[in-house]
């Protein structure tokens, strides 16, 4: 690697938020300062003030796209540029955070140049914050490869990203995981350090306009599990024990969750219905119960589920 350039590189692609991504900026442009850390924000063609919130940062490398190109298209660009610009390269997004003493302890650990990937955590429970090296990518797709969906949570180094790794990814919603497992099998002696200390958090503002809640059931049921098992090179216990790892970590499959996304008109019994063989390898909700609260007024699924609850409250009470 070339020890002249910056460091690390912190991507924002972005479109329309301008609220969550000035929040961003607020928070990160003064942390990075005098640091060998670069933060681009990759505008997908916004129609809001999003040119004007960038201006007003001129240590913020700003890159506006012509025209809207996609989420998926505009991640890409956001790799392949910070590729250009730095060793390491993290697409935190617009919505995620990270403080002061984590930015820090990634450019401790970066600068040895040693790692091909930092892995961070994203908090979730069965995770722990212990700082552990992989060097056997199976290993690390069985363990911690289902916290891989987040483009946050991979800082990978410039030399994976390459078209050989993702090309066949494009339009998948995973470019980034696929490109990530791609390269690990790459190299001989992979070098990968989880970061269980370093934990993404998330911004406080409401972001209802998340564009994959009215498509949960298709990419974190179909296109999820298709894309890790595509994975050929890696052993299938390890693909399918990351596929089932993914609802662990975020809880997306939970009763409480698919309620959620019933209440807001994003589940129905068509949609569980047209994935219904993908439920079984993704999460350890039974079918049975994501058909029911597909069918069931959001309201009373709301209220059994309070109910069934209550049990597991008084055992906690009575064991204390």
């Amino acid at each position: 690697m070339d020890n002249s350039r910056k460091l690390l590189s912190l991507c924002i692609p972005t479109y329309n938020r301008a609220t969550i991504l000035r929040e961003s900026l607020e928070h990160l442009v003064p942390i990075v300062e005098g640091l060998p850390v670069e933060i681009v924000v990759l505008d997908n063609a916004s129609p809001d003030d999003t040119a004007d919130i960038c201006a007003g940062y001129p240590s913020v490398r700003y890159i506006r796209n012509d025209e809207n190109i996609g989420g998926d298209m505009n991640i890409l660009k956001s790799y392949v540029t910070a590729a250009n610009l730095t060793d390491y390269v993290c697409v935190i997004g617009d919505s995620y955070r990270l403080d002061d003493r984590s930015i820090r302890l990634m450019v401790e650990r970066l600068s040895t140049r040693e790692y091909d990937m930092l892995i961070l955590s994203r908090g979730a429970s069965g995770l722990g914050n212990n700082v552990q090296c992989y060097d056997n990518p199976d290993k690390l797709m069985a363990e911690i490869g289902g916290t891989m969906d987040l483009t946050g949570t991979i800082v990978i180094s410039s030399r994976g990203v390459r078209e050989e790794f993702y090309r066949d990814y494009l339009w998948s919603n995973f470019i980034h995981t696929s490109m990530a497992f791609g390269f690990l099998k790459s190299i001989d002696s992979p070098k990968v350090l989880f970061c269980g200390d370093i934990v993404l958090a998330h911004t406080m503002i409401n972001k209802d306009s998340t564009s994959w809640y009215g498509d949960a059931m298709r990419i974190f049921g179909k296109v999820w599990m298709t894309t890790i098992m595509s994975q050929s090179s890696y052993d299938v216990n390890a693909r399918l024990a990351c596929i089932k790892a993914h609802d662990k970590y975020a809880s997306l499959f939970t009763p409480k969750r698919l309620i959620a996304l019933k209440e807001r008109g994003f589940l129905d019994i068509k949609a569980v219905g047209r994935y219904v063989e993908y439920l079984p390898f993704v999460t350890d909700t039974p079918v049975s119960l994501v058909k029911v609260i597909s069918v069931m007024p959001w309201r009373l699924s709301l209220l059994v589920y309070k109910m069934c609850r209550v049990p597991y409250h008084l055992k906690r009470i009575l064991r204390r």
